[in-house]
């Protein structure tokens, strides 16, 4: 038994390493998954934030990273062949972007897209195959740039 759940926790960290985590570098991620697909610049409308977002391809899943000054802000990991995401999966990808803190669940399990948060405002959504982990920088960002593209003001016509 004492083997059996050495084994179990070794390999849940194998597989758990296999995920990017916030927090990481551009050079980090390109460690765990070898060199980006592309890598591109975009500016959040109405706001100063510019975000690098870079897209790879690994073990069946489409990950893209936006960083923000560097670092990895925002995390989408989506299947590549459009299926649900399992129970297991979903518990490796929350663990690994915890960074010690504990995830609640905000929404039913039957809910989409589920929810979760951690106490220092970090969020992620799972609609059936893509997870979406966010810092709240990126949150408060792009509310910033809603909030910016809704506004009705004319200035400047």
């Amino acid at each position: 038994m004492k083997a059996f759940l050495l084994t179990l926790l070794f390999v849940t960290g194998l597989t758990a390493s296999a995920w990017a985590r916030l927090g990481e570098t551009e050079n980090q991620l390109i460690t765990r998954y070898g060199q980006e697909l592309y890598k591109t610049k975009m500016k959040l409308e109405g706001t100063v934030v510019t975000i690098d977002v870079l897209q790879f391809v690994k073990s069946g899943f489409s990950i893209q990273v936006s960083l923000i000054n560097g670092i990895s802000a925002e995390e989408e990991i989506h299947r590549l062949q459009g299926e649900t995401m399992s129970d297991e999966e979903i518990k490796i990808l929350l663990a690994s972007n915890s960074q010690g803190r504990i995830w609640h669940e905000d929404t039913a399990k039957t809910d989409v897209p589920r929810k979760w948060h951690r106490d220092d405002g970090v969020a992620a959504e799972l609609y059936h195959e893509t997870f979406d982990f966010k810092t709240k920088a990126v949150i408060d960002a792009k509310l910033a740039a809603h909030d910016a593209v809704r506004t009705t003001k004319l200035d400047g016509f």
